[in-house]
């Protein structure tokens, strides 16, 4: 794209990729923010903020990948069927991000989001899932890259609690935590996120 100097921005589970680019590119990254992040699961109390689902699902892609690649393979088959297929996850969401989710134009971009990270099968989410089990790889006390930290005091499918962890493990970063918000906190905040980072 020609750009140099560029923000980055990881979303739940891409908050590992946005840290990996400060990181690795520190002369061209000038900003991350992490939204409803989770954290390397090697950081001292993150295997805590794990759900139920994290708990059967993290060992398992870590220790058994082919039979998460069988699982995520039904996921696919399931995907092409329908995205609301999917969202059996989304019961546990709390009182904003249902009305969130019950937005229109909010179940369209999902459902075009879901189809396209199913587009090959299960083997792109296996992948993610299995880096998401694993520590981070990141030393993340030395990136020197400005971080905000955005979470939703009321995400229910990802702690804030994690974000405290991660935050506790980054130097130089602000954090925003948003009472009410959930997981889906940029849908009602990408304004603000953005100009956080600008």
């Amino acid at each position: 794209m020609g750009l140099e100097r560029f923000a980055v921005t990881g979303l739940s589970g891409g908050g590992k990729y946005a840290s990996a680019c400060a990181w690795g590119l520190p002369d061209r990254v000038n900003q991350v923010a992490l939204v409803s992040s989770t954290c390397s699961p090697d950081l001292p109390g993150a295997k805590s903020t794990w759900n139920r689902e994290d708990r059967l699902l993290y060992p398992l892609v870590a220790g058994v990948p082919w039979l998460a690649r069988i699982v995520f393979a039904k996921v696919a088959r399931d995907a092409r069927r329908g995205a609301e297929s999917l969202l059996s996850m989304l019961d546990k969401l709390g009182p904003t991000d249902r009305e969130i989710h019950g937005r229109p134009e909010f179940r369209q971009a999902l459902g075009r989001s879901v189809a396209e990270a199913f587009r090959q099968a299960g083997r792109g989410a296996t992948h993610d899932y299995t880096l998401e089990a694993r520590s981070w790889n990141v030393p993340l006390d030395q990136i020197q890259v400005p971080f905000q930290t955005w979470h939703g005091e009321d995400d229910r499918l990802v702690s804030p609690q994690a974000s405290r962890i991660l935050t506790e493990a980054l130097p130089g970063t602000t954090t925003h935590f948003v009472p009410g918000a959930g997981h889906l906190m940029i849908a009602e905040h990408a304004s603000d996120i953005l100009q956080s980072v600008l």
